[in-house]
């Protein structure tokens, strides 16, 4: 159950989300789905940081809001780092997934420092899309 202050502060954040423009996108005006504004009022309500690589989520958090958000494969590679956690084919086959389910991808340089920890290639889409599903390679 949402307590009041959660859903005043929703409703703040989908009027934001309705009437600012997005700079960093010609002025248009912000696109957040209705997750993606709980995500938004979970995150300002419990100070939180945010993992996605939707560019529209990330610039409203960043300028309305001065929160960061970081890639989930930037989270990933951080906790292997500090040995959080150890690559297995279990977790190797969550990225597999974010691949299946059409997960925006993850940037070149986090994807570069995932394969120099794990020693593993990670997981692209190689090739035409076509009607269905792409053909994955690596």
């Amino acid at each position: 159950m949402e307590s009041a202050e959660f859903k005043l502060l929703r409703r703040a954040v989908q009027k934001k989300a309705e009437t600012l423009r997005n700079p960093r996108n010609n002025e248009r005006p912000f696109y957040l789905s209705s997750e993606d504004i709980d995500v938004v009022t979970a995150a300002v309500t419990h100070a939180w940081e945010v993992t996605t690589v939707d560019k529209e989520l990330i610039a409203f958090l960043s300028l309305q809001y001065d929160l960061e958000a970081v890639e989930p494969l930037h989270l990933v590679n951080n906790w292997l780092e500090g040995g959080l956690i150890t690559w297995d084919d279990n977790r190797h086959a969550v990225v597999e997934d974010w691949l299946d389910q059409n997960e925006k991808p993850q940037s070149p340089a986090e994807i570069r420092r995932f394969e120099k920890l794990t020693g593993r290639r990670y997981p692209q889409w190689d090739g035409d899309p076509g009607p269905s599903r792409p053909a994955r390679r690596g």
